[in-house]
């Protein structure tokens, strides 16, 4: 591929001022949403993880359908779904469908806490570009923290991940795990980092992956991802984030016997992380984050 398959689209970002630059670009206005120390170097570090594997071809971002080496697999069954990218003209939608950036809190440190989700769940004419996933954090989880909701419209995936994560948290700084209302979950979210298993939205309800992004996907990114971020404790979220997981090179099971236990322990290159799992809060009930911070708090108290 040539530079001029891919006219009107911006290069991704290579150095700490071009990421900020970007991110403006995007009209974040607020400097506490601009990538700064740590968190800035991490998400270049990420750019650089995408770059390898072919989906920012001649540094620019593009749909995964096009691009990626497993469109075929993945996306032969469903042309109609797939997030195309437009003709040369729609010069203001060439990130459409693209690998998405994942949210790296500011507050993020390595052996953090690292929630892992599906892929972000995006309405089928909803438009997606590099900054998806940073958008949906401020503008819908943190706001509507901000705001006490404990939903974002009907979906309630951002307070239930925050709150199991924060108990999560807890446990790092060798607090007792409580249960937390919205407002307090604003900075959970500062210090917590998430990836998507997966990186393509299909358009379908929910953005529901196809089984062969399933089979695909997690091996082509996943531990590259983790190798960056080195978290401390993984939080997989739904049956299929979790076997993603488990496929993984260094993944070791452990015998979890209690809900607050972990299933087993990731190691990569240079840290080790524990790996909790818990039902996606699409399917789970708000029981299944209490039961969890009290298992917590039980594991702990046994010692």
């Amino acid at each position: 591929m040539t530079t001029s398959d891919f006219i009107g689209g911006a290069e991704r970002p290579r150095t700490v001022r071009d990421l900020q630059a970007r991110f403006r670009s995007y009209d974040y206005k607020s400097e506490e949403m601009i990538p700064k120390g740590n968190q800035a170097k991490a998400l270049l570090r990420l750019l650089d993880v995408y770059e390898e594997a072919g989906l920012l071809p001649c540094g620019q971002p593009a749909a995964l359908c096009h691009v990626c080496r497993h469109k075929q697999a993945c996306w032969s069954a469903a042309k109609a779904d797939a997030r195309r990218r437009p003709r040369q003209r729609d010069r203001e939608d060439d990130e459409n469908g693209c690998v998405p950036l994942p949210w790296v809190g500011p507050h993020y440190a390595r052996g953090g806490v690292l929630v892992l989700g599906i892929n972000p769940n995006i309405a089928g004419r909803d438009y997606t570009d590099l900054l998806i996933e940073h958008s949906n954090t401020w503008n819908q989880y943190i706001e509507s923290f901000r705001h006490g909701k404990r939903a974002v419209g009907r979906s309630r995936f951002g307070f239930a991940a925050m709150r199991s994560a924060a108990a999560l948290v807890d446990t790092l700084h060798g607090r007792p795990p409580r249960l937390r209302e919205p407002k307090e979950l604003v900075e959970t979210l500062l210090c917590t980092a998430r990836l998507q298993a997966v990186k393509c939205m299909p358009r379908v309800p929910n953005s529901k992956p196809y089984r062969e992004m399933w089979e695909h996907c997690p091996s082509l990114l996943l531990g590259e991802e983790l190798n960056v971020l080195r978290p401390g404790i993984l939080l997989a979220l739904g049956d299929d984030p979790r076997s993603a997981v488990e496929r993984l090179s260094g993944f070791e099971p452990l015998r979890a016997r209690a809900l607050g236990s972990p299933v087993g322990r990731m190691r990569g290159r240079g840290w080790v992380a524990d790996v909790y799992t818990l039902p996606h809060p699409r399917a789970g009930k708000v029981e299944v984050e209490e039961s969890f911070v009290r298992s917590l708090r039980t594991r702990i108290a046994s010692g």
